[in-house]
């Protein structure tokens, strides 16, 4: 099954666009990209490997790889001189140096997994390409992107020609919160460790962190929370990398605020995202992936936090897998590809 559905999107890396990326969806009946979306992002281009790469590992098939790193290899032929891609792909246009229609740069949605995925690339599968590249993608972003407050380390919005820091580039959004994890995964502890304070402060700050947080001002650019798991994730790293109980106990604060302000009553059923962190008025919505990753990363964390102080074997050892950008734990098993 896993082959016919790869073979379903497989079209969409081989019937690709004039600048050379690929179109954004297919239908999976007739095989038929999408070409009315005229734009992409790297986020979208750049998470696939993972997936892919194991497709190639289950089927002995290398095509599902070559064709998810060929992505990466755009991405990092479409970069500035200065190592930076853009916010968005014009898929129409053919000059691969001139394919960016927005020049904003930074670790937000859009391009955030596009790095998660360079990095994981190397854990997983070892390549040696994807930790030259998420290298120099971390050296770019350190150099240019870093906004120390005290102990927080903020990553601000700049051009990605100049590395100048935008009007807007002290605006955070909460999907940025994932990066201080891959600054574990990677090694740097000391960042990660001040990401994570700042994490933690943008969710602090309003009891709930909000979808854009100013870290310049304190407040919320876009007040809305979505029950996103990013400053859950980078959490749990944080906890597993270094065993500082710090990160157990704002664990069980990040849980029970979601608790005492999302957890329906008598409004709805189940959990609810928020309209507005300063009020805490609900939407109407719950994002699967509340419960697929955000509800994980804490239940992982717990799970933890008995491992190192009762010594419980919870059959779950975080050195055996990579999750992916959804939170599924892949065996590094499945990584053997060369």
């Amino acid at each position: 099954m896993h082959v016919y559905k790869g073979n379903r999107i497989y079209p969409i890396f081989t019937n690709r666009s004039p600048s050379g990326f690929p179109y954004q969806s297919i239908n999976l009946k007739t095989g038929v990209v999408n070409k009315q979306a005229t734009t992409t992002n790297p986020a979208i281009v750049g998470t696939a490997i993972i997936e892919f790469g194991c497709l190639s590992y289950l089927t002995g098939d290398m095509k599902y790889y070559d064709a998810a790193k060929k992505n990466l290899q755009l991405l990092k032929n479409s970069q500035s001189d200065i190592g930076f891609v853009g916010g968005t792909i014009n898929l129409t246009q053919t000059s691969i140096k001139h394919v960016y229609s927005s020049t904003d740069t930074h670790i937000d949605a859009g391009i955030d997994s596009y790095y998660e995925y360079l990095l994981k690339c190397w854990k997983l599968f070892g390549d040696e390409d994807c930790l030259q590249w998420w290298n120099d993608a971390l050296y770019s972003i350190t150099t240019y992107l870093s906004y120390y407050e005290g102990q927080n380390l903020w990553f601000a919005i700049a051009n990605m020609t100049t590395g100048q820091i935008l009007p807007n580039g002290y605006q955070y959004d909460l999907y940025a919160a994932f990066f201080a994890a891959e600054l574990a995964l990677t090694g740097e502890l000391e960042w990660a460790e001040q990401n994570q304070n700042a994490n933690w402060k943008m969710w602090g700050t309003y009891i709930i962190e909000p979808g854009v947080y100013n870290f310049i001002s304190d407040t919320a650019v876009n007040p809305s929370y979505d029950l996103n798991p990013e400053n859950f994730e980078s959490n749990y790293y944080l906890y597993v990398f270094t065993n500082n109980g710090i990160y157990y106990d704002r664990a069980v604060e990040y849980f029970n605020d979601i608790v005492t302000y999302c957890k329906c009553t008598s409004d709805c059923v189940g959990y609810s995202a928020l309209q507005n962190v300063s009020t805490m008025s609900r939407q109407n919505s719950c994002p699967s992936y509340f419960f697929a990753e955000s509800m994980k990363y804490l239940y992982l964390t717990f799970m933890y936090n008995l491992t190192i102080t009762q010594g419980v074997d919870t059959g779950f050892n975080f050195d055996d897998y990579v999750f992916n950008t959804e939170a599924h734990p892949v065996p590094k098993t499945w990584g053997k590809l060369f």
